[in-house]
């Protein structure tokens, strides 16, 4: 196994960089252009699984680079939580069914799994 000296080397922050680049097409669309708050959170948020990254692996141990890590899903997570609170849909019922989406493409080449529930 290969020693990686750069976090450029890291296949999780290539394929988060790669996931920057869609994120930053879909919010492109019209939907996005009228919310610029959302537009604006869900940019910062793909950028920020890359900095995180960088940034952790500058720290040199493998605890702080795991903390890091960390950080970032939870903060995501907490976010995803508070945004369906906030809506005004309430539950699966509401779910609109839609051709598979640039992300989901992305998702599915990558090895992430999608769930159809």
């Amino acid at each position: 196994m290969a020693t990686v000296k750069r976090f450029e080397d890291l296949i999780s922050w290539r394929k988060a960089r790669e996931f920057v680049r869609v994120i930053y097409s879909l919010t492109k669309n019209k939907g996005f252009s009228k919310d610029f708050s959302l537009k604006d959170q869900i940019q910062r948020s793909a950028v920020s699984t890359m900095v995180n990254q960088a940034e952790g692996f500058t720290r040199g141990t493998k605890i702080e680079l795991i903390n890091y890590f960390f950080i970032e899903v939870q903060k995501l997570i907490q976010s995803f939580i508070d945004k369906v609170k906030k809506g005004s849909l309430s539950g699966i019922q509401h779910k609109v069914v839609v051709k598979k989406s640039k992300i989901e493409e992305f998702l599915e080449k990558h090895g992430f799994k999608i769930s159809k529930d």
